[in-house]
């Protein structure tokens, strides 16, 4: 299944489609009151979601699309059968008319259940509650504790907002003196929770959901004091798509899928402090009839398949996934092989396959088997293998990259230690990042260079207890 994606901006009623990633896309056929319900859906073949860029919904990130409703609308695509096509639009206001003016056919994007919003849109079943706080930074002394302490500060609300109405209420209940400066309409909440963390701003409100997620990666901000009372977000259907929406509850409520949201969630609620890879290694001990792990049969397959001792296999899914084969990490990757969503898809993975442990070891190898003919050309196999983790791990074309600059500055192209391996750290410097020779822009290497570490690390210790049988 392919996914397409485009962005979209609706002023007046006129829908502008805008391209992505440097792709001109057309826009869909509209109509003035649009009846597009399942049955259509499912006979041009192709479900056409509606959503804003944000951490919680879609984002990018070199190259991989992810976000927590990302993955699920991809999941009710494969539920249904269907294609997928992205329309991203700047604000709820301009998504909601994406769906009205039948470009869009539902908005994979929590919007809060007003009357308003009942006349126009049909909401499906399931809720994200949330509630609007106070974030700041983290100190060890003068943070805001109360709303009464609010008086006096500047307090950054997003302009037509539900959270501007509730700041102006708690202003006049506590008696007045709390600046209220309402955001730009082109700041969303994330743009003003980082704004916050590197002191653009002292203070901003959000909603509590966004802002937990958002400590993730902004780890110096507080959003521990709640300014109102919870709101019911969920996702909308336009009104005439009364069968659409009966699909969507009944996808969210089968109990495969039931299980993958609550991975889902789970991988969006773990921090880890770490950054993802430690330092130390650590491997499971073994198992009672002296196997690596529950998969050995698979992996000895694989390896096979692939021309590698299994036991550098399994060191590599170890590091990837701890042999769980339904996690899901907070990028979206998925199952053994942590596969990107878009890379499984290339491979013959969805969303509904993606968890099971034998599928998703063969589309993993079918992967580096790839990477492998791709340095087929490196004679030395733990050298290629070296160059192959890379790629896994970076992205082919940053390795192509550091490749590129070995030879321009006279490094041996072939080996990975002390040569490309340097360049590759290089890539985080102007100097080499801008120069001719590199296509991919600024990479920041620590975390891959830690990850051959780690796994070459592993493999030795499994050299070490088991035997090379690939029976």
């Amino acid at each position: 299944m392919r996914i397409h994606l485009f962005p979209v901006f609706v002023v007046l009623a006129i829908v502008v489609v805008l391209t992505a990633c440097g792709k001109p896309s057309s826009s869909p056929t509209e109509t003035e009151n649009p009846t597009i319900d399942l049955n259509e859906i499912l006979e041009r073949g192709e479900l056409r979601v509606a959503t804003i860029v944000g951490a919680e919904s879609y984002y990018t990130r070199i190259s991989h699309d992810r976000g927590r409703d990302y993955l699920m609308a991809m999941n009710f695509a494969d539920y249904i059968d269907v294609s997928l096509k992205w329309v991203v639009a700047p604000d709820v206001e301009a998504m909601k008319d994406s769906l009205q003016h039948g470009v869009a056919d539902f908005a994979a994007y929590n919007v809060i259940r007003t009357n308003k919003n009942q006349e126009n849109f049909l909401y499906v079943d399931w809720n994200v509650v949330s509630q609007p706080v106070l974030v700041q930074r983290k100190t060890k002394h003068g943070m805001i504790t109360s709303t009464t302490q609010m008086v006096g500060k500047t307090i950054y609300v997003k302009s037509h907002s539900k959270h501007l109405r509730r700041m102006k209420h708690l202003n006049w209940e506590i008696g007045g003196g709390v600046v209220i400066e309402e955001a730009a309409d082109s700041l969303s909440m994330e743009d003003l929770i980082w704004m916050v963390s590197v002191g653009n701003i002292d203070y901003a409100v959000a909603d509590n959901d966004l802002a937990i997620l958002s400590q993730q990666r902004l780890r110096n901000i507080d959003c521990s004091l709640p300014l109102g009372t919870h709101t019911s977000k969920t996702w909308i259907v336009r009104a005439d798509a009364p069968l659409l929406r009966e699909k969507l509850n009944e996808w969210y409520a089968h109990p495969d899928n039931s299980a993958f949201f609550a991975k889902l969630k789970k991988s969006q609620s773990v921090t880890s402090r770490n950054g993802g890879y430690e330092r130390t290694v650590k491997v499971p001990p073994l198992t009672p009839q002296g196997d690596i792990s529950p998969y050995d049969s698979l992996l000895k397959e694989n390896a096979a398949r692939l021309g590698w001792d299994w036991r550098l296999l399994a060191a590599l899914i170890y590091t990837e996934s701890k042999f769980n084969c339904n996690v899901i990490s907070r990028q979206g990757a998925l199952g053994l092989m942590q596969m990107m969503p878009s890379t499984a898809r290339r491979y013959g993975l969805t969303t509904q396959t993606a968890l099971d442990p034998v599928a998703n070891m063969h589309a993993g190898t079918n992967y580096l088997m790839g990477l492998c003919n791709s340095f087929s050309h490196i004679k030395n196999k733990n050298e290629q293998a070296k160059f192959v983790l890379a790629s896994y791990n970076a992205g082919y074309g940053h390795v192509q990259d550091a490749v590129r600059l070995a030879k321009k500055y006279g490094a041996n192209p072939e080996v990975w230690d002390g040569n490309v391996e340097k360049f590759l750290l290089l890539k985080s410097e102007p100097q080499y990042y801008n120069d001719e020779v590199c296509r991919c822009g600024y990479f920041s290497a620590g975390h891959t260079i830690r990850y051959i570490e780690r796994i070459f690390s592993i493999y030795e210790r499994y050299k070490k207890n088991t035997t090379t049988q690939t029976e």
